[in-house]
């Protein structure tokens, strides 16, 4: 459903500037992509890491982790200027919890009974921290990590941005990427990239 349906339209929705669509769909995508509880209805838990794992593969389609992205600019906008709003925490913290879903790797113990290929597994997970990479989302989670004190309650799901990141990868192969770029060069990019975008 999610690759065949959701991520076309959130592609479409993005395309058109719909702002409020992109953000209802950002919460559909991350009511699916967490783990689902012990009382899942799949008949093994190979099939119910199978169904996760698609569902996070549909964010690498064309124009999805740009449109998180976009979900991201008006409340760090706001951060930027101290001018954060409850409805701006609410978005990031949405985003954020989105983001632990996609990159957070299955227990070790799930692997070892053989109810997941951990390797496999690991790929998926690469894949979508280098998508996540050339959106400059990862340069916008540091962002918010290096500006917390503009949204305290975030800082445990911060913590676990990170945590989900660095699980099962070299720390020292993240750190040796582009030079960073300054805050608010990477708000004021990525506005008039959706500037364009909207007027092409």
């Amino acid at each position: 459903m999610v690759n065949k349906h959701l991520a076309p339209l959130l592609y479409h929705a993005k395309e058109n500037g719909n702002d409020r669509q992109i953000y209802t769909f950002a919460k559909l995508f991350t009511q699916l992509t967490f783990p689902p509880d012990k009382d899942h209805p799949f008949e093994t838990r190979n099939d119910m890491y199978r169904y996760l794992q698609a569902h996070k593969r549909a964010c690498l389609r064309e124009g999805v982790m740009s449109a998180f992205m976009g979900v991201l600019i008006e409340p760090l906008e706001h951060a930027s200027r101290d001018e954060t709003n409850s409805k701006d925490i609410e978005k990031i913290e949405l985003m954020l919890t989105l983001f632990i879903n996609l990159f957070k790797l299955p227990s070790k113990e799930d692997a070892l009974r053989g109810a997941i290929n951990f390797v496999e597994a690991q790929m998926l997970q690469r894949e979508l921290v280098s998508a996540a990479h050339r959106e400059r989302l990862l340069d916008t989670i540091l962002y918010i990590t290096q500006n917390i004190k503009t949204c305290e309650s975030l800082n445990l799901k911060v913590l676990e941005v990170w945590c989900a990141i660095v699980h099962g990868r070299d720390p020292t192969r993240l750190a040796r990427s582009e030079e960073p770029v300054k805050a608010g060069q990477l708000l004021q990019q990525k506005k008039e990239e959706e500037r364009r975008a909207r007027f092409t």
